[in-house]
């Protein structure tokens, strides 16, 4: 993970079976979703109290600082994962992301 972005485990690699990651929001912005390519079944990124899945992620989703993003993983099929980045009003140097997975 950079400091504006975070990505799933492995990116652009495929991701591993029974992942679990929480990102947070460390500042206010607009997430822009980079890539984005998961298990439509199984494989989750939850952000805002919706599950997204498949090719379809949350790009244009507003977070506040503070806000979580959880990601999980099964152990069926994986694949590339997902890239996304915070887009900050304010340019700033600091971090705009945390991530922690297990």
């Amino acid at each position: 993970m950079s400091g504006d972005c975070a990505s799933s485990p492995n990116h652009p690699s495929d991701y591993g079976d029974g992942e679990s990651c929480t990102i947070t929001a460390l500042r206010d912005g607009r997430l822009d979703v980079q890539a984005f390519n998961t298990e439509s079944c199984c494989d989750h990124l939850a952000v805002g109290g919706q599950d997204y899945d498949g090719t379809t992620g949350p790009d244009g989703v507003t977070l506040v600082a503070g806000n979580n993003m959880q990601w999980s993983s099964d152990a069926g099929r994986t694949r590339s994962g997902w890239q996304i980045c915070l887009d900050s009003p304010t340019a700033l140097p600091n971090r705009r992301m945390r991530q922690s997975c297990h």
